[in-house]
């Protein structure tokens, strides 16, 4: 009994303290939507801790966001790219690659 409930325990550690990418992006796609302003998708992100790099108008190159969440044992770096239209400034596309993870 006690080595199930410390197996159970340690799953639902484990389950908390994973990258879960399928969280992001819809967190992401609730806050920003395919046509919205730059600079206004900016802010969305911010609500949710992403540091974005690159939002000064007329710069049309991709937006990159991101956020460092601490996680035992190691670290990991959640990323956001917006792709900028180039006809009114606003988001064209919206990419959140894989999570990426390392130790220290």
């Amino acid at each position: 009994m006690r080595w199930a409930v410390t197996v159970a325990l340690a799953a639902l550690l484990a389950g908390c303290l994973a990258p879960n990418r399928g969280s992001l992006e819809s967190a992401v796609r609730t806050k920003v939507a395919i046509g919205m302003p730059i600079p206004l998708a900016v802010s969305q992100l911010s609500e949710l801790n992403l540091v974005c790099d690159n939002d000064n108008p007329g710069d049309l190159r991709p937006v990159s966001c991101t956020r460092v969440m601490e996680r035992l044992p190691h670290s990991c770096t959640e990323h956001v790219t917006l792709i900028v239209a180039r006809e009114d400034y606003s988001v064209k596309s919206i990419e959140v690659p894989p999570i990426t993870c390392g130790g220290s």
